[in-house]
């Protein structure tokens, strides 16, 4: 219970905003070396109830799970977050327990020693993530990209990703995306053509989105900017979209005809990332827009044959 109350400690201290300057959760201090300090707690005053070398592995699992699951509860950071923390957290406690463990063993004659090791372990997030701050961000820019082959012509095919009519929710499947809590989206409407129209994307949870056409070149290639526009009903964190730590770039629609009459229909997304956790994080990000444009891409492709037949 002891490294529960401490995560949940640490949580207040690096989300408060008076040390946002020095500290902060989106960091590898908070998602690395502190649940490496709940590990080692953990291990630490259960030291003598350990069952074998194995069990600090998954005994910081316990206490982990608890404060994610406290801070979920008290809606200190939503689900979504929750979820893509989780795996890190709990490895990184793993790691912890087992610091931890095999010190006390090399130390066991020398307890002091061991101590004072676990001590240093307790205060490294609040030491660890003031370097880690001063340091220059990096932004990453990628691409996530997905195919899919469509019964249809181009013109048809183009008709359904200029401007799409209000989705249904059943004409949209299941998706890791919608199970985490990503906003679904309901309907695209295009003001004007050509290079300089405005096409305006809208998103459950009032997420909406302003795309200013970049090329047009009907049946073949729609590219398009894309500039969040968060309304009072935008919900966290999905209202920070377009801000400091993660934005989209621009959307590409390409149609490549195939010699049998039918189509294959390009997808790929650029984005930005600007955050301590970059690595980590694109591999989320890039997860959820590939299971994201595969529904997109499903709904078009539905539409398109449902026309052409």
């Amino acid at each position: 219970m002891l490294a529960v109350v401490y995560g949940l400690i640490g949580r207040f201290v690096f989300g408060a905003e008076q040390f946002s300057g020095f500290l902060g959760t989106l960091s590898i201090g908070f998602l690395g070396v502190m649940p490496i300090a709940i590990g080692a707690i953990t291990v630490y005053f259960g030291v003598r109830s350990q069952r074998s070398a194995i069990s600090p592995f998954f005994d910081p699992w316990l206490p982990s799970l608890i404060f994610m699951v406290v801070v979920a509860f008290f809606a200190i950071e939503l689900a979504i977050c929750i979820v893509m923390a989780a795996p890190i957290f709990v490895l990184m406690s793993s790691v912890g327990g087992m610091i931890t463990y095999y010190v006390l063993r090399f130390f066991h004659r020398r307890k002091r020693i061991g101590s004072s090791v676990v001590l240093v372990l307790l205060i490294a997030p609040y030491i660890f993530t003031p370097l880690e701050q001063s340091a220059p961000q990096v932004e990453w820019v990628r691409a996530v990209s997905d195919v899919v082959e469509v019964n249809a012509d181009a013109a048809t095919i183009w008709a359904n990703i200029t401007s799409v009519a209000p989705i249904s929710g059943d004409e949209q499947r299941l998706s890791l995306a919608q199970i985490i809590g990503i906003p679904r989206p309901v309907e695209a409407t295009l003001d004007g053509t050509g290079v300089g129209a405005v096409r305006r994307g809208f998103f459950d949870y009032g997420l909406r989105f302003e795309e200013v056409i970049t090329v047009w070149q009907p049946g073949e290639l729609l590219r398009f900017t894309v500039d969040a526009q968060p309304t009072d009903s935008t919900q966290q964190p999905f209202n920070m979209i377009g801000g400091d730590y993660f934005g989209l770039l621009d959307v590409e629609y390409r149609i490549e005809t195939l010699p049998d009459g039918r189509s294959r229909l390009h997808l790929t997304t650029r984005y930005r990332l600007a955050t301590r956790i970059n690595a980590y994080g694109s591999l989320w990000i890039d997860t959820i827009l590939h299971d994201f444009q595969w529904s997109i891409l499903t709904v078009v492709k539905t539409r398109s044959e449902r026309a052409a037949l």
